[in-house]
């Protein structure tokens, strides 16, 4: 009898655990609602095996993707889709949004690194704007000037407060552009406790490989990566700590000069081991290097590392610096991914850094940054292959955003020319 009782009560346990999977599942993927649209006789890009599949319909119910399958009347005419393109370094500084820009040349996302945090999450709540994922005033040892507001942090008791404020406030993440290395520590712990990830410079108190194990998200500029990877970098630290945050200009070049000429392989091999394993993404920012017309040799380097980098199979973002004086909105991150590939990237490497990497990095790598069924309908409908040639991916016929055309040709928008 009891033989029959417990296998009774082993068979109703697994009923219930079956319907209980069963609900989850079916609540982590809703059916897409709303009107439909379809895409037709496109070649969809995949940005995950870097392939193509020629004549397919994007088919789009509201703000999802509700199938992809093959066309029926295959045409003659052949364009490319790719997910939207994100910028993940901009400042959206303007106090009229400059959004129009960027859906005209396909950036459907920003990560906005610092502005006046009210006026940015009205934004982001707007249904127009482009998608926004966004910081609040970033961490800064002082203050910076209006332009910029910044959450000031000296003591590890300031990193908690300001860590606080972002969770309260429901902030995607953290920037940082400067914090001493105690600071830097109680925020990483408090992230990785409480979920909140952090991002930004990389405070020169604090080391590359440091940063990567408390779980830093992401680097900007390559600030600290080539000191990183020299066979003296305890030395030039230490050096580069008495500089101060105003160098004397002289100083600071010879110091800049001594870190590139000290890169060390065998050091660089470990640093970039260290951010594979811990997925501590790259945003080089190349542009950024490109505009500083008086910085040759460390235009170079960057380009070096970069492609240092991607041998290893260090993850990149995508960013430009959009917003700095000298930027122009969207055409500024076609450029950045001509210079990675010119770094050594491959095109599909760095259709990556701006599309599948983003999500990966903002942990929504289920519903952004590639064409699926259940996926965001964000799509740039390009006229060339631009796996064949980065620069195809100024070449915009359509972009489509949350399910909608919002600019291209096809909206009367503009088509990308640029430098």
């Amino acid at each position: 009898m009891m033989e029959k009782v417990t296998r009774l009560l082993a068979l109703l346990l697994c009923l219930t655990l079956t319907v209980s999977a069963a609900t989850r599942k079916k609540k982590a993927a809703p059916a897409a609602t709303g009107p439909v649209s379809i895409l037709s006789d496109v070649s969809v890009v995949d940005v995950v095996t870097g392939t193509i599949t020629p004549h397919q319909d994007v088919v789009m119910r509201g703000e999802k993707i509700a199938e992809i399958r093959r066309t029926a009347t295959p045409g003659k005419t052949i364009r490319y889709a790719i997910p939207g393109l994100w910028d993940m370094h901009v400042h959206l500084w303007n106090r009229e949004s400059q959004f129009a820009q960027y859906l005209a040349n396909g950036v459907t996302g920003l990560r906005n690194m610092g502005a006046d945090a009210v006026r940015v999450k009205r934004w982001q709540a707007e249904p127009g704007s482009p998608r926004i994922y966004t910081t609040m005033a970033p961490i800064a040892t002082k203050s910076s000037g209006a332009q910029l507001p910044v959450t000031v942090v000296q003591t590890p008791a300031d990193a908690k407060r300001a860590f606080d404020i972002a969770y309260n406030g429901q902030m995607n993440f953290i920037n940082i552009l400067d914090m001493p290395a105690n600071a830097f520590e109680t925020l990483a712990e408090a992230s990785r406790h409480d979920g909140v990830p952090f991002a930004g410079h990389l405070p020169d108190s604090v080391s590359a490989v440091t940063a990567a194990q408390d779980r830093m998200s992401s680097m900007e500029h390559l600030f600290g990566v080539g000191l990183a990877c020299s066979s003296k970098e305890e030395e030039l630290r230490n050096r580069k700590l008495l500089l101060g945050d105003k160098p004397d200009p002289a100083e600071a070049a010879k110091l800049d000069a001594e870190i590139i000429s000290s890169y060390d392989p065998f050091t660089a091999k470990q640093v970039f081991g260290e951010f594979k394993r811990f997925n501590l993404r790259q945003t080089p920012t190349l542009t950024f290097w490109e505009r500083r017309k008086d910085a040759k040799a460390q235009y170079d380097f960057a380009l070096f590392l970069t492609g240092e980098m991607s041998k290893a199979g260090v993850p990149f973002l995508a960013g430009t610096d959009s917003g700095e004086a000298g930027t122009t909105p969207g055409l500024e991150l076609h450029r950045e991914l001509e210079l990675l590939v010119k770094a050594g990237l491959s095109p599909a490497q760095a259709l990556r850094s701006a599309t599948l990497e983003p999500a990966a990095m903002m942990r929504k790598a289920g519903e952004l940054g590639q064409l699926k069924k259940g996926f965001a309908a964000d799509v740039v409908v390009l006229d060339a292959n631009p796996l064949a040639d980065i620069r195809n991916t100024r070449k915009i016929r359509q972009v489509i955003l949350r399910g909608k055309t919002v600019a291209g040709r096809a909206a009367g928008g503009a088509s990308g020319k640029g430098r």
